[in-house]
C-alpha cells in the first residue's frame, strides 16, 4: 500500500503551479529520484485524483500537466493542514498485489486472508480477488500458493525460484534511488549491511576487480537472501557435480576464503551449497574495471574471446568501420561478455533501463547486434535477449563514436560518475568527447568512489545517477545518451565557470556517414562519401548564420504538397515531385532529368530512410531557389533499395548552394528517425493534414 507522501504532494503542487507540460525526466531531476520512481508517484497521484474535476494528463513527447489548475489550487493548495495532506491514502490494485506477494515471500509459515486484509487495509473479499492475480505472478516463476483449511495460505516451490522471486521484488523497488523500505527491514534484520559490504569488497579485491554500484547492491541482496532463508531453515540443494564444476574457480575460492567473516558474525556455518549459490552470483556480476586496468587475455576462455571477436568483426564489416584495433572496445566487451554468458547459463536475467532509448537512437547497430546474437544463441543453446543486446550495443556505439571523433585539447577536467554498467560510462564518455572539445575526462568511477577523487584537480562532475551528498564541485545529472537538453545544461555550466561563449560542435561528413550507416546498408562507401563531400563543401563554412536559416515548415508550401498520388514507377514519382518545384519557379526543366539520372547512378543515396526517397540534383543542374516538394504515393513503389524499399513518401529537393538548407535538413533527418511521425505523414489524407503533422513534429523538435 502506498500513501500520498510529502514528495508526491510536492510533485502535485509543482504541476498545479506549472504553466507548461513538464517531462518525467525533468521531474526526476527536480525531486532527486529516478524517472521510474516519478512514474510510480504519478500513478498514485492519478489514482488519488479520480472522481474529482482535476485530472493528471500525460502525453508522449509533450509531457505531464494538470487539467483545471484553478480548481486544483482551491482543492489542494488552500488551507489544507500538512498532517491531512500526508494522510491521504491511495491503494491501487497493483499495490495490493505487491503487498500480498511481499507478505507471502516473507512469511515463514501460513498466513490468513484476514491478516492480509488487516495489513492492506482493504476488505476480505478484495484480498480474495487480488490473490488470483498474485497466484498468476507466482505461477510464472514456478511457485504455487497453497491454500489449506484451518491453516491459511502459504507458498511452495523450488528454493532457487523463491530466492529469485524475493530478489526480483527487492530490485523492482529500485534500491539505488530510494531507501530499501519495509522489505529490507525484514531481509537485513539479523545481519549488518556493513559486514556484507566488507565481505563483498574483500572478494572483489581478491579477484582484482571493481564491481559497479548497481551490481554490488544486487550481490548484497543475494547474500542477504541466503542468510535470511538459512535462518528460516531453508537451504539450497545443489548436486555434487554442480559444485565440482565451480569449486576450483578463482571466484569459488575467493567466496569461500572470506565466508568465515560472515560465519563469525552469524554464529553458524554456511553450507557448501550456499557458497556455490553466492559464487554463481559473483561470476554473473558485472565488473566495471580491473585493478590493473588492463585486459589480460589469459583471464578469458576461448569461447568468450571467440564471441567477442565475432561481434567486433561482423559489426566492422557491416558498417565499414575498423573496430578491430579499438583496444578499449576489446577490453570492455570481454569484461561484459564473461558475466553475460554466466548470467545466461544460470538464468539470471538483468534489465536494461534505457533499452527503448537505445533502440530508438541506434536502430541500425541494434539490428546488427541482434542478428549476430541470434546466430550465437542457436549455436550455444542459450537465449540472448534484448536487454543483454542493448548493453552490447552501448559498447559498440561507444567505440564507433571514438573512431568518428579525434580527440583535441581539452579545457575542463571532469569526473564521469555512473551507478550502472561499464557500457553506460563508456557510452557517456564517448558522447561527451563527441560533443565537447573543452572536456578532459580524468576518471570514470562508480558513485561509491567519489570521495577518493573529488579533491583532485577536477572542475566538475557529470553523473548518470542523482548524487545525494553535498560536494565541493558542481554536479550535472544526465542521461547516458546525452540528449540535447543535457548538452545545453553542460554548456551553461561551462559558461558560468569560464565566462566564455561555447561554440556548437560542427557536423562533419564522417558524422553524417555514421548516421547513414545506422539506417542503411551502404554498397559503395567511398562513392557516397565523395558525393557528400561535394554536396557539403567542407572548404566553405556551411554553418555560418545557421540560426538565421529557415525551418522545414518554412521551406514547404501547400502548393508543393500532394497526397495519395498514383504513379506507375519511380521515374514518374520523381517527375511529379519535380514538376511542383518547376511550377513554383524553384528549378528549371533540366533539373528533373538530373534528379532521375542521379537516382539511376546512386539509388541508395536517393532512398534515404525506410519508405522515404529524396530525389535531388546538383545546384548547377538548374536549381533557382532552395525548397522542398512532398508527395505521398497511393501505392508504394520499388526504387531498387535492398533495405528501405518500397517507397511511400517522395521528397523533392532543390538547393542553390551547400549551406542555405542545413537547418531544415537537420530537422528533416531528425524527423526521419521518428517512425510514428513518418507514418502519420504517409497516411495523411490531405495536404493540410500532412503539413500539420510536420508542424506538430517541429514544435516538439524545437523544445
Amino acid at each position: 500500500m502506498k500513501t500520498l507522501t510529502e514528495r508526491q504532494f510536492e510533485i502535485l503542487s509543482f504541476l498545479i503551479n506549472k504553466e507548461k507540460p513538464v517531462s518525467a525526466k525533468n521531474l526526476a531531476k527536480k525531486f532527486g529520484v529516478s524517472t521510474r520512481t516519478v512514474r510510480y508517484d504519478l500513478d498514485d497521484i492519478e489514482y488519488f485524483l479520480k472522481g474529482s474535476t482535476v485530472k493528471l494528463q500525460k502525453r508522449n513527447k509533450v509531457g505531464i500537466w494538470i487539467d483545471n489548475p484553478k480548481e486544483a489550487k482551491k482543492m489542494f493548495l488552500s488551507e489544507v493542514p500538512q498532517e491531512e495532506k500526508n494522510s491521504w491514502k491511495v491503494v491501487s490494485k497493483e499495490d495490493r498485489k505487491k503487498g500480498i506477494i511481499e507478505t507471502l515471500l516473507k512469511c515463514e509459515g501460513y498466513t490468513t486472508i484476514s491478516e492480509l486484509s488487516d495489513i492492506l487495509e482493504v476488505s476480505y473479499s478484495t484480498v480474495r480477488k487480488d490473490l488470483n492475480e498474485a497466484d498468476k505472478w507466482f505461477e510464472q516463476r514456478g511457485i504455487k500458493i497453497i491454500r489449506k483449511k484451518k491453516h491459511g495460505i502459504c507458498i511452495s516451490g523450488n528454493e532457487s525460484n523463491i530466492r529469485k522471486a524475493i530478489s526480483e521484488v527487492l530490485e523492482y523497488r529500485n534500491l539505488e534511488d530510494a531507501e530499501f523500505g519495509i522489505f529490507d527491514e525484514w531481509l537485513f534484520s539479523d545481519v549488518s549491511i556493513n559486514v556484507l559490504y566488507n565481505y563483498i569488497n574483500k572478494v572483489s579485491k581478491e579477484l582484482k576487480v571493481i564491481y559497479s554500484d548497481e551490481f554490488s547492491t544486487k550481490l548484497l541482496i543475494h547474500i542477504g537472501i541466503c542468510i535470511k532463508r538459512l535462518r528460516q531453515g531453508k537451504k539450497i540443494n545443489v548436486k555434487k557435480e554442480d559444485i565440482d564444476v565451480l569449486k576450483d574457480t578463482k571466484e569459488f575460492i575467493a567466496v569461500k576464503k572470506y565466508i568465515s567473516d560472515i560465519e563469525m558474525y552469524l554464529g553458524f556455518k554456511i553450507p557448501i551449497g550456499e557458497i556455490w549459490y553466492i559464487t554463481t552470483h559473483v561470476i554473473c556480476t558485472k565488473i566495471i574495471e580491473t585493478y590493473r586496468g588492463k585486459s589480460n587475455v589469459s583471464l578469458y576462455t576461448k569461447e568468450e574471446l571467440e564471441i567477442t571477436q565475432r561481434y567486433i568483426s561482423k559489426i566492422s564489416d557491416a558498417l565499414s568501420l575498423n573496430l578491430r584495433k579499438d583496444n578499449i572496445l576489446i577490453k570492455n566487451l570481454l569484461m561484459h561478455i564473461k558475466p553475460t554468458l554466466n548470467r545466461l547459463k544460470y538464468k539470471m536475467p538483468i534489465e536494461n533501463p534505457i533499452l527503448e532509448e537505445i533502440k530508438r537512437c541506434y536502430p541500425r547497430v541494434f539490428e546488427l547486434v541482434k542478428e549476430i546474437s541470434n546466430e550465437i544463441s542457436k549455436e550455444k543453446g542459450i537465449v540472448i535477449n534484448d536487454d543483454e543486446i542493448g548493453f552490447i550495443v552501448m559498447h559498440i556505439c561507444a567505440s564507433i563514436e571514438r573512431i568518428q571523433k579525434n580527440m583535441n585539447k581539452k579545457k575542463f577536467r571532469i569526473l564521469v560518475v555512473c551507478g550502472g554498467s561499464i557500457g553506460t560510462s563508456k557510452l557517456l564518455s564517448s558522447r561527451l568527447n563527441s560533443e565537447f572539445e573543452e572536456l578532459e575526462i580524468s576518471y570514470e568511477i562508480p558513485v561509491s568512489q567519489i570521495s577518493s577523487y573529488i579533491n583532485g584537480n577536477i572542475d566538475f562532475l557529470i553523473s548518470t545517477v542523482p548524487i545525494d551528498e553535498v560536494l565541493i564541485k558542481p554536479v550535472i545529472t544526465v542521461s547516458p545518451l546525452l540528449p540535447e537538453e543535457d548538452i545545453v545544461r553542460i554548456k551553461s555550466l561551462m559558461k558560468v565557470l569560464r565566462g566564455e561563449k561555447i561554440k556548437t560542435e560542427n557536423q562533419t561528413v564522417d558524422e553524417i556517414m555514421f548516421i547513414i550507416n545506422q539506417f542503411c546498408n551502404v554498397e559503395n562507401t567511398h562513392e557516397l562519401k565523395d558525393a557528400l563531400e561535394k554536396s557539403f563543401d567542407e572548404k566553405s563554412n556551411y554553418y555560418k548564420n545557421i540560426e538565421e536559416q529557415k525551418l522545414l515548415t518554412e521551406m514547404i508550401d501547400l502548393k508543393r504538397i500532394e497526397v495519395k498520388v498514383k504513379c506507375s514507377d519511380k521515374y514518374e514519382a520523381i517527375r511529379k515531385a519535380g514538376s511542383m518545384l518547376l511550377k513554383e519557379g524553384y528549378i528549371e526543366e533540366p533539373y528533373i532529368d538530373a534528379m532521375i539520372k542521379l537516382c539511376e547512378e546512386l539509388n541508395s543515396y536517393i532512398v534515404i530512410a525506410p519508405k522515404v526517397a529524396m530525389p535531388h540534383a546538383k545546384p548547377e543542374s538548374g536549381a533557382k531557389k532552395t525548397g522542398f516538394s512532398i508527395i505521398t504515393l497511393k501505392e508504394p513503389i520499388i526504387f531498387g533499395h535492398k533495405k528501405n524499399d518500397p517507397v511511400s513518401l517522395v521528397i523533392g529537393f532543390s538547393a542553390i548552394n551547400n549551406t542555405g538548407h542545413i537547418k531544415a535538413m537537420r530537422e528533416l533527418l531528425s524527423m526521419l528517425g521518428e517512425k510514428e511521425t513518418i507514418e502519420k505523414v504517409i497516411n495523411s489524407t490531405s495536404k493540410e493534414e500532412l503539413y500539420k503533422n510536420i508542424q506538430q513534429f517541429e514544435k516538439v523538435y524545437l523544445q
